[in-house]
């Protein structure tokens, strides 16, 4: 649990998710495909980070705070009774996918 690790840039996540790509493809959706997207990759997100909680300090590492700010956007919306925004969506979804393999590269470090 007290390894340090490096974190992941930016610049690498970019490497390998092809940003603008899944941007396209997820602005071609309708509401409730963004919303079946968003709620599937959201779990797939949180999964992973009760793995590596298990084994890191996550408060140390560089997805949390976005993850955690953005996870509950539709819930948020339901409370306040207001229409989600695709657009909106669509980033959350490209965070979600972020998340995801940064998580999946520190389990690798830490794995190692």
């Amino acid at each position: 649990m007290n390894k340090h690790i490096e974190l992941i840039g930016v610049s690498e996540v970019a490497k390998h998710i092809d940003i603008p790509r899944e941007v396209r493809r997820l602005s071609s959706y309708h509401l409730e495909q963004l919303k079946e997207v968003f709620y599937y990759e959201r779990q797939k997100a949180i999964n992973l980070y009760r793995e590596i909680e298990l084994l890191y300090d996550i408060r140390k590492l560089n997805f949390t705070h976005d993850f955690n700010l953005h996870c509950l956007y539709l819930e948020d919306c339901i409370f306040n009774q207001c229409k989600p925004n695709n657009e909106k969506l669509v980033d959350i979804i490209i965070l979600f996918f972020k998340t995801q393999y940064l998580i999946e590269g520190y389990l690798k470090i830490i794995r190692s």
